[in-house]
């Protein structure tokens, strides 16, 4: 019995120890769950990501073009669409629908320094629209013209009256044909510049005398007397005008009889239907404005090889640049100032006429618009020396130096080219100059800076005249 209770007892130890033992190996982890997992840690992590941040941070100059790249590219394509969107409201209108280029100078001039440096920035463009012409109120409106004979008319000029058909006074009192008075001009609607069309024949109004009630506008008392405008041809058309506006024979037979006085200075024509072309004035539309550091380079821009916006002392005045476009899409007119506003009497010469020559805009940095003076003074001339040849001492350093500081010589920049004839508008980028090969047409070396600034910029336009040509974005 005994016996029996000590196996009993032996046998629960012995169970015991077992389930002791086996809770024993389940609370207790083996060594190899304990070991760490594989992988990064937090600071390994770290390590990686600014590795890898420092290489991007490298590669993306290196990758994507610059800050002063992305700008000009932007611009270009600003100026594109603005331009390309002004001919298509021609078209979509049918009447002349256009730009205009805004000279920085507009905003910055003072009454004391006319002319300087912003006269060749352009940072804003806007569109402008011309105006139905005007024909008179009254059907029978009409004008007379007359050679200005007077102490200060000029050789071309002439003088404008207008009439219409009415009760009128003898005509031996105001001198104007038998029923016939003079029509008096309409405010705000007729202003210095614009361009009557008679006969085929074409006279742009030139009369300062604006009406003191209309500022900027002919009133009813512009002119000398009041009413007769002074005017100068546009076109040629070789006619010449019939300064009498009655016939000789009845001229000769009142002469004699006594009834009429004799004629005096200015001999007017006949009573005869005229058309007002009036200028263009800007729309109601937003302005474009030029990203931030970037313009279009007046000194570089211009008509053909010859006829830059901005040429110092010859075309450095503040007046804006009209690029018309026609209802068929061409370029009709382009219209800019030619001299400074102080060079003859105070006046200005306007270009204003059909091209026929391709239009050339150069987009370029703000801050070389137009380049320094000293960069072009130093550097840019030949003829004084200052260029040193290929492989001298310096030489590349310098001619880095000149590139950095003149817009058509950069390879950042970019040409707007507006063919004339087809109204295909196109932007390329610039060509590369080398300023110290160029020649000219006839194989000699530019003798002067202007000169040889000129040949840069055509140089320049190389891959621009192409485009126009066969087209393309």
């Amino acid at each position: 019995m005994r016996n029996e209770q000590r196996g009993a007892r032996s046998e629960g130890r012995r169970a015991v120890s077992s389930r002791l033992a086996l809770r024993a190996r389940v609370v207790t982890p083996d060594s190899r769950l304990l070991a760490p997992p594989a992988g990064l840690t937090l600071i390994e992590l770290l390590v990686v990501i600014i590795i890898l941040t420092t290489l991007v941070s490298a590669a993306i100059p290196l990758l994507s073009p610059t800050n002063d790249d992305r700008r000009l590219r932007e611009a270009s394509r600003g100026v594109n669409a603005f331009i390309s969107a002004a001919q298509m409201k021609a078209i979509q209108l049918q009447r002349p629908f256009g730009v205009a280029l805004k000279r920085l100078s507009q905003d910055t001039n003072t009454s004391s320094n006319p002319i300087h440096d912003d006269n060749a920035v352009c940072i804003e463009l806007y569109y402008v629209e011309q105006p139905a012409p005007f024909v008179g109120f009254d059907e029978t409106s009409a004008v007379q013209l007359a050679l200005d004979n007077g102490p200060s008319g000029k050789a071309g000029q002439l003088q404008v009256r207008f009439i219409r058909r009415g009760d009128g006074e003898p005509q031996s009192t105001d001198l104007l044909p038998d029923g016939w008075d003079r029509d008096p001009i309409p405010p705000y609607m007729i202003r210095p510049g614009d361009v009557i069309e008679v006969l085929g024949a074409q006279f742009r109004l030139t009369d300062t005398s604006t009406d003191s009630n209309t500022p900027g506008f002919y009133g009813p008392t512009s002119g000398t007397p009041d009413g007769t405008l002074v005017m100068v041809p546009v076109n040629d058309t070789g006619q010449q005008i019939n300064v009498e506006f009655d016939d000789l024979g009845r001229r000769m037979r009142d002469l004699l009889s006594g009834t009429l006085p004799p004629p005096e200075r200015p001999y007017w024509t006949y009573p005869v239907a005229y058309k007002i072309l009036r200028q263009p004035k800007p729309t109601a539309a937003e302005p474009f404005q030029m990203p931030d550091g970037t313009a279009i380079d007046l000194r570089a821009s211009g008509i053909g090889q010859h006829d830059f916006f901005y040429v110092p002392g010859v075309h450095d005045n503040a007046e804006g640049i009209l690029i018309m476009f026609a209802p068929e899409g061409r370029v009709s007119r382009v219209t800019f100032s030619t001299l400074p506003t102080d060079a003859i009497e105070g006046s200005v010469t306007q270009f204003d006429e059909s091209v026929t020559d391709n239009l050339f805009l150069l987009i370029g940095r703000r801050a070389i618009a137009p380049p320094p003076r000293a960069a072009s003074d130093k550097s840019l001339s030949t003829a004084s020396g200052n260029l040193p040849a290929v492989g001298a001492p310096g030489a590349e350093q310098l001619l880095r130096d000149i590139k950095d500081s003149v817009n058509w010589l950069r390879s950042e920049s970019r040409w707007i080219a507006i063919g004339s004839q087809s109204g295909r508008v196109v932007t390329v980028d610039n060509a590369f100059v080398d300023p110290r090969t160029v020649i000219l047409e006839n194989g000699t070396v530019p003798q002067s800076s202007e000169e040889l600034r000129n040949e840069q910029i055509l140089a320049a336009r190389e891959f621009a005249r192409e485009m126009t040509q066969i087209g393309g974005k």
